[in-house]
């Protein structure tokens, strides 16, 4: 039998921001973005066609905090794998203004 217990409300509404993932990137290693986006939980995505990449906003645990009326941080995921190509670890990197 599951139990489940009342938890307080998340600080993941704290915890947004923003990423740019290449195109090509998201084509070429599909299994990397989907570890990436079992991580985030994406509100808006946006294609941008000069630059090839797409822009996502959202939510997830690896960010830092910040306050509701501050602008997104960007972040870099870094996706660490082991000899077999199974996925050991995911980073998310604040990029520095």
């Amino acid at each position: 039998m599951t139990t489940y217990t009342k938890k307080t409300p998340s600080d993941l509404r704290e915890r947004r921001g923003r990423t740019f993932i290449d195109a090509n990137f998201i084509i070429e290693h599909p299994k990397n973005i989907l570890s990436i986006l079992a991580h985030f939980l994406v509100v808006r995505a946006d294609y941008d066609y000069s630059g090839h990449n797409v822009e996502y906003q959202g939510y997830c645990h690896l960010f830092d905090p910040i306050s509701e009326k501050a602008e997104l941080p960007e972040y870099t995921f870094f996706v660490n794998e082991d000899q077999e190509g199974r996925v050991t670890a995911i980073e998310a990197i604040r990029k520095e203004i």
